[in-house]
């Protein structure tokens, strides 16, 4: 059980960590700020036009399973805007 806990924590922070390097690469890329309906509909609009997309939202069951880069947190915080990568985001 102990083996599982940790295994699967390690496994959720190694992925993060790897997520977050590529969003560190990323360039030109859509940052979507909240994740419900519409933000879902943006980002099927924006990936069928070939755009690569950063979903941000703080309630983390909505990016539970995202298979979709994404930061957790508040989008009026700008550390989070940052780790999103708003520096080389045009919009």
């Amino acid at each position: 059980l102990l083996e599982a806990f940790v295994e699967g924590d390690l496994r959720h922070h190694l992925g993060r960590r790897r997520m977050n390097r590529s969003i560190s690469r990323m360039q030109g890329h859509i940052i979507v700020c909240g994740w419900g309906r519409v933000g879902a509909a943006t980002r099927r609009y924006l990936r069928s036009t070939g755009q690569q997309v950063v979903a941000v939202d703080r309630d983390p069951a909505r990016l539970t399973g995202l298979d979709e880069h994404h930061v957790l947190g508040d989008v009026t915080d700008d550390s989070v805007l940052l780790a999103a990568g708003i520096e080389r985001a045009p919009a």
